[in-house]
This record gives C-alpha cells, structure tokens and sequence, in this order.
C-alpha cells in the first residue's frame, strides 16, 4: 500500500503534486484560471523571478489584455483547483473534475 507520504518504488519517486515538465513554467507557456482573474481566464508567463526565501514566482499576463498582469508562486499554479496547463475551457475542466470525483 502506497501512503501519501514520499516513497520509492520500482526506482520511481511518488509525490503528493501533480508532476509538471519545467517546460510548463518557461515564458510564453499557456495557462489556464479556473476563476476569473481580472476579468479573463487566459494567461502566458511573461517573467519569472526568485522570491527572498528562493522560491520561483511567475508573472501572468492575460493573454486578450497585456495591461492585466499577476506574479504568482509556482506552487499556486501547480494547484488542479486553480489552474490548468494550456489553454482549455474553465467550465470543461471543472466538470471534468466533479464527474471523476463522482466515478
């Protein structure tokens, strides 16, 4: 039986967050709120910086809307109930989610 916690298993590491390719959080990657920030739904990384305690922080910027911006902690968008990778409808993604909390 597999715990939330850390383990090693058939030389894999299982981790309790979704694992996402580092290419996800370069500049001009797409992402997706599930709420509405500002008014829009769509935004593309548009800087990256190191906060004093050296963890990464993203600038969002909306994609209809280049005025609107909003610097993140990875952590917040690696968040399923937040946002999603790519470009995908908010209202898709949420059903998706309550249909497999359902099953």
């Amino acid at each position: 039986m597999i715990s939330n916690s850390n383990v090693r298993s058939r030389g894999i590491m299982q981790s309790k967050h979704r694992h996402f390719s580092k290419k996800l959080f370069e500049i001009n990657s797409n992402w997706t709120s599930l709420t509405n920030l500002s008014g829009w739904n769509h935004f593309r990384i548009a800087g990256r910086r190191r906060s004093a305690d050296k963890k990464l922080e993203l600038e969002l910027m909306a994609v209809c809307d280049r005025n609107i911006r909003i610097w993140i902690a990875r952590a917040t968008l690696r968040d399923p109930l937040q946002w999603a990778p790519g470009w995908v409808e908010p209202r898709a993604v949420a059903h998706a989610k309550e249909v497999s909390l359902l099953s």
